[in-house]
């Protein structure tokens, strides 16, 4: 049973996403500090991207996307549909704002510009147009890599490219359950697709705290050569990785850390 692996897994008791996450608190907490890793997200998306012909009608998922959209920017103008998938309600809430312009939505602006202008070489009143463009035809679905139905029916694909972002590591907290949720993904992707990972480096093979505020949760994260070998036997092929080595001060009332920085990959999968 693909569930099973992960429910009997102790390090996910009492880790109500749903109850305990505040993804405004995560944005303030988080995106000052981690710019220039998203800006690699970025970069890493726009080589993805640019390897197709521009209007080639792509299905895209970002699976576990947080309360964020900005990671899509570069998706637009290769995309026909680009869904935005958390398991937490509040995210979803907060991509929503964004995608109907709500006032309360955060503002994404900086990223748009570095995706736009910085990597497409683009005006930056293409910005603007970018960001209308995203609104047209992003979705937002429900997704669950806990449950068997690992995301809503309607939108199960399957997708040209599926991207995780720091997904991974907040609900796996072995290798095994790295291969079981990575497996359940790749089932919404086409023969053919491109999956991108964005994922978490640890100093040692242990769960480490991060934290939201005051609300302290767990996370893990399996090594470079790791991931490589389950992508791998999963039936992926040309596989890129990079890291980026990345110092992370705790806060006051936050525990020592053992991140050690960010590791990106990108996979097609099956064969030629």
């Amino acid at each position: 049973n693909v569930v099973a692996n992960f429910r009997d897994c102790q390090h996910m008791e009492g880790q109500d996403y749903n109850k305990r996450f505040d993804p405004l608190c995560y944005i303030r907490n988080y995106m000052p500090d981690y710019t220039v890793a998203y800006n690699e997200s970025l970069k890493m998306l726009h080589d993805v991207f640019s390897s197709y012909q521009e209007g080639a009608g792509l299905k895209v998922l970002d699976y576990g996307c947080g309360p964020t959209v900005f990671h899509q920017a570069g998706a637009v103008p290769y995309a026909d549909q680009i869904v935005f998938a958390d398991y937490t309600a509040q995210n979803r809430q907060v991509v929503q704002l964004w995608l109907d312009r709500d006032p309360r939505a955060p503002d994404w602006n900086m990223f748009f510009e570095y995706a736009v202008v910085q990597l497409e070489r683009k005006e930056k009143e293409e910005v603007v147009k970018r960001q209308e463009a995203l609104r047209r035809i992003g979705k937002v679905a429900a997704c669950n890599l806990l449950d068997d139905q690992t995301i809503e029916p309607q939108y199960k694909g399957p997708y040209d490219v599926i991207f995780i972002s720091q997904c991974l590591c907040c609900v796996c907290f072995t290798p095994q359950e790295y291969e079981t949720a990575i497996a359940k993904i790749s089932q919404l992707l086409k023969p053919g697709g491109k999956l991108a990972i964005t994922d978490t480096e640890l100093l040692e093979d242990c769960v480490d705290p991060y934290y939201v505020g005051k609300e302290k949760f767990s996370y893990y994260a399996v090594t470079p050569q790791v991931l490589k070998s389950i992508v791998e036997k999963l039936g992926f092929r040309d596989i890129q990785q990079t890291s980026m080595p990345f110092q992370y001060i705790p806060k006051e009332g936050e525990e020592d850390t053992k991140f050690l920085g960010f590791q990106f990959l990108t996979a097609i999968y099956g064969k030629m």
